[in-house]
């Protein structure tokens, strides 16, 4: 057996030092990798050396030499211990200490993301933490700005960065999902159940620790960048590992003939709702019309837009002419009124070239220009929020008008002039306007509801198009050459021309050292198959009562 050391607080011994025997190590992508520690023969009632929680370094191939003390080595596994088993038999007493790596402490903590809400000491918005999410959305432009996609990358990146504030002991390596997806919310879920739903849909990835850097690096890589092993079949190879077992079966039915996303958003207009479709396929065209394909709905929190509408009622101003005159003093509309005429029909002209001329102005006797305000107005409300167009703001002022007139007035039911009214000055009160007639509208509240993801159709595509194998392969040999763990992937040599360049993912290795048996599971997500695959899009569904700007704004 690899000769194997067991590092605690600073002090490190080899393993039958520790008093383990028989230590298997079980490495698993998307969940907690482990080391069972049998100890034969330890005091069931003792607590052990190494505590609850306590963390650890595991390094094979490592010497130990008085004098010069410990060589390189190689570090193979670190984590916590997390479990210790007790067994009093007649035959013997017996301990079985676990140690889980750093994917146990995204289990143990429960994912929060930053909200905006009202502090009613400070009276102002303030960021705080809390376990309802909303994940892939990105509210780090700020309450003033609409909120934006994350990345499933990003996603990743935030809680880690979140994890490892809450004590997890772990750091983040190379992502590869760069993939936009829809917001997806959850309540109180761990940071573990927070990864595998960011990696949910990409068919062709698997995470997987380095366990050489301090602390552990997590990497979640996408099957084209994993690094190849070749482990042999019916044979052995130079390194001393022979074959045992093997279990290949290609899974051809994995691959989509085309993936058509169906997104449907129900936007709500003034109170009436209306369904809008937008369609994500590949290839390109797609319709999701053939055998093989994967076509899936997706809702999306629909839009929200509330308007308010405005009339205003206003005529020219001609205040230059008789008939505007008859219709604001009705006396000068009397039938005994005949030859009614202007004095002068200039409108604020100079004061001594035309003393009877018309006149406009305002409460404090300033000129008003026609040329600004142009109409009289005669109905409706005036907001702030009413624009001429691009251009000013609708105003309305109050003027008063002057002009002066002439007119012969006759006998009442004659035809006879009885005597003419020289000129005299008349006057009226009235509102200008710079609108003409119409009707403005402004939106009070508008929210667009979700955007569209496009190109997730694509990925998916892709990340289902290289044929996939599962199986289980199974080698000996009399020392553990390496640790071959998921973020690989695996190739046979000496069975069937396929399988040399199968590539295929590597989520689950056992590793017995006594024995010196490896046993690698391979194949994709179990979820992946086309029906499932479905189920976890659909289950990319939003109520529309849901709205993500709350978490942006606080209201």
């Amino acid at each position: 057996m690899n000769s194997l050391s067991l590092t605690y607080n600073g002090e490190e011994r080899f393993f039958e030092d520790w008093g383990i025997a028989d230590p298997r190590l079980r490495l698993l992508s998307r969940g907690a990798s482990s080391l069972i520690l049998p100890m034969p023969g330890s005091d069931p009632t003792a607590d052990g050396e190494i505590p609850d929680q306590g963390l650890v370094v595991v390094r094979m191939n490592r010497t130990f030499k008085t004098g010069t003390g410990w060589d390189v080595g190689t570090i193979i596994f670190q984590g916590r211990r997390t479990d210790l088993s007790a067994s009093a038999r007649p035959e013997a007493d017996y301990v079985t200490m676990v140690i889980s790596d750093p994917w146990y402490d995204l289990e143990q903590i429960i994912f929060q993301h930053v909200w905006k809400g009202w502090d009613t000491v400070s009276q102002s918005l303030v960021d705080f933490y809390f376990c309802r999410l909303n994940l892939f959305q990105d509210i780090s432009a700020g309450p003033g700005s609409p909120w934006t996609y994350l990345s499933v990358a990003n996603q990743i990146a935030q809680i880690i960065t979140y994890a490892r504030l809450c004590g997890a002991n772990l750091q983040l390596g190379t992502v590869d999902p760069i993939w936009n997806v829809p917001i997806q919310t959850a309540t109180a879920i761990s940071c573990a159940e927070a990864i595998r739903i960011c990696i949910d849909l990409v068919a062709n990835s698997v995470t997987w620790f380095d366990y050489s850097t301090v602390p552990p690096t997590l990497h979640i890589r996408q099957r084209p960048n994993c690094t190849a092993i070749t482990l042999p079949y019916a044979g052995g190879d130079s390194f001393g590992r022979d074959h045992q077992t093997t279990d290949v079966k290609p899974l051809p039915q994995l691959q989509a003939s085309e993936v058509v996303l169906q997104y449907e958003k129900v936007s709500r207009v003034n109170g009436a709702d209306n369904t809008l479709f937008f369609i994500d396929a590949h290839p390109p065209g797609s319709q999701g019309r053939v055998k093989g394909a994967i076509v899936a709905p997706i809702n999306l929190r629909g839009g929200t837009q509330n308007s308010t509408e405005a009339k205003i009622t206003s005529v020219a101003c001609l205040c230059a002419t008789v008939g505007f005159w008859t219709g604001k003093l009705p006396d000068l509309a009397r039938p005994e009124i005949s030859g009614l005429a202007m004095v002068d029909a200039t409108i604020n002209g100079d004061a001594g070239a035309h003393p009877n001329g018309v006149t406009i102005t305002d409460d404090n006797g300033n000129p008003v220009s026609l040329a600004t305000y142009p109409y009289e107005f005669k109905d409706g409300q005036i907001a702030p929020w009413m624009k001429l167009g691009s251009g000013p703001a609708v105003t309305v002022i109050p003027v008063t008008i002057k002009a002066t007139v002439s007119y012969d007035e006759k006998k009442p039911g004659s035809a006879v002039v009885d005597h003419s009214v020289p000129a005299h000055n008349i006057s009226t009160q009235t509102k200008l306007t710079n609108s003409p007639p119409a009707t403005y509208s402004t939106s009070l509240y508008y929210d667009a509801g979700d955007p569209v993801p496009l190109g997730l159709a694509h990925n998916i595509f892709d990340s289902l198009a290289t044929l996939q194998y599962a199986g289980q392969h199974t080698i000996v040999e009399e020392n553990i050459h390496e640790i071959i763990s998921p973020g690989r992937v695996l190739n046979l040599a000496g069975g069937k021309a396929a399988w040399a360049t199968m590539n295929a993912v590597i989520t689950d290795v056992e590793i017995d050292f006594t024995n010196g048996t490896t046993v690698v599971s391979f194949g994709p997500e179990k979820h992946l198959a086309p029906a499932e695959l479905i189920e976890r899009l659909i289950f990319w569904r939003r109520r529309n009562s849901d709205d993500p700007n709350r978490r942006n704004s606080g209201s």
